[in-house]
């Protein structure tokens, strides 16, 4: 849309330190949440940290007309305490469509510099605040480290930037197709890419997956519409509901 996106990496920590969420669109906290995601990044051994999506509104009248110039000679320094320093070699683009691109860093200032505010990724970035305040060292010192993907948004502050970090965090979350549970343990079940205990730490709880797997080998498909109209259409789910209760009750089926 014309707006300029700075796209790179950096640890958690800075990303952390030099963020905070606009709660006049960002939703509350809920930390049931906040704890299951400590837990993720404490031992899923497929843990994953998709990019951090941030607002960045400048003050400075100028600091838009100043990106725009193709160099930058010594950086730019806006009123918001945020330096911007373009990098000394020429960045090759091999992209077919061309856009225009600068190599570029964002100084922040200890003192008093605007924050990025946190469009989408917040509770993460609230996950790792809580780390930070507990007496985990190993912990904070671990995901403090880790280094992540993340996008910022660069606008002229107005009325209209805001609009449209609002609108893009609607977009995002309401928008989205997420898949359904159908969907999503399809995936996972169908083929046997996992053991029972890399599925007990996606789960969260040690269902007996053979038991689903020998069902659904055996079950013939012509019979499904017999079964129900909510079966028919979603047996994954269906015996991944039953084999989960029986796990939480400690109930052994006998599928032989």
């Amino acid at each position: 849309g014309g707006r300029y996106l700075f796209r790179g990496f950096a640890t958690i920590s800075n990303l952390v330190k030099y963020s905070t969420a606009n709660y006049t669109y960002q939703r509350t906290l809920d930390n049931k949440r906040i704890e299951k995601i400590i837990e993720y990044l404490r031992n899923d051994k497929f843990r994953f940290f998709s990019e951090l999506l941030f607002g960045l509104e400048l003050d400075d009248p100028h600091a838009i007309l100043q990106l725009n110039k193709q160099t930058i000679p010594g950086g730019i320094k806006f009123t918001d305490n945020i330096k911007l320093v373009k990098s000394k070699f020429t960045f090759q683009n091999t992209i077919g469509e061309n856009p225009t691109t600068k190599v570029i860093s964002l100084e922040f200032d200890d003192n008093n510099a605007t924050k990025l505010s946190r469009i989408d990724g917040n509770h993460r970035l609230s996950a790792i605040e809580k780390v930070f305040e507990s007496e985990d060292d190993i912990l904070k010192q671990e995901l403090g480290n880790l280094i992540v993907p993340f996008s910022i948004l660069i606008q002229q502050k107005n009325v209209d930037s805001n609009k449209f970090e609002s609108a893009i965090f609607y977009t995002i979350n309401a928008k989205a197709q997420p898949l359904t549970e159908e969907e999503n343990l399809r995936s996972l079940l169908k083929k046997d890419l996992f053991s029972r205990e890399e599925l007990k730490s996606i789960f969260d709880v040690d269902i007996q997956i053979d038991v689903i797997k020998n069902t659904i080998e055996h079950l013939p498909i012509d019979i499904l519409p017999n079964l129900g109209e909510e079966f028919s259409k979603c047996y994954y789910s269906c015996l991944f509901k039953v084999a989960k209760l029986c796990a939480v009750h400690d109930i052994i089926i006998n599928h032989s």
